[in-house]
Formats: structure tokens, C-alpha cells, sequence
């Protein structure tokens, strides 16, 4: 793979996955729920936001430059 859609490979979902918690946050927010450091459903949406960057960069490693866990 070249390095254009490598970055295709791994920005795409990125910005799909950041934009599908914002608007479930965005939607929770407005039916009344409190999310921030103070909610567990707060650090939840946290948790998974970040995440999220680096698995989705180790699966695109490991599909584009074998099953090498080093680098």
C-alpha cells in the first residue's frame, strides 16, 4: 500500500468514529444526561475516544506491514 492510502485506511474511520460520538454525546446532552469527568457514562465516551487512534493505527500496521508487533 502507499502512503496515500494508508492515510486514507486510517482517517477515514478515525473521523467517522470522533463524529459518531459527538453526535451521540451531542444527542445524550440534550435529552438531559450529564457527561463530564464526573459521570461514568462521561468517562466511558472518554475512554473510548481515545482509544480509538491507537488501535485503529495497529490494525492498519499490522494489515500493511505484516504481523511484526515491533516496528
Amino acid at each position: 500500500m502507499n502512503n496515500k492510502s494508508i492515510m486514507k485506511a486510517f482517517l477515514f474511520p478515525t473521523l467517522l468514529h470522533i463524529t459518531a460520538v459527538a453526535v451521540l454525546v451531542g444527542i445524550l446532552k440534550e435529552k438531559g444526561y450529564g457527561l463530564g469527568y464526573h459521570s461514568f457514562l462521561g468517562m466511558v465516551f472518554i475512554i473510548i475516544g481515545v482509544c480509538r487512534l491507537p488501535f485503529g493505527a495497529y490494525f492498519i500496521k499490522l494489515n500493511t506491514m505484516g504481523k511484526s508487533l515491533c516496528v
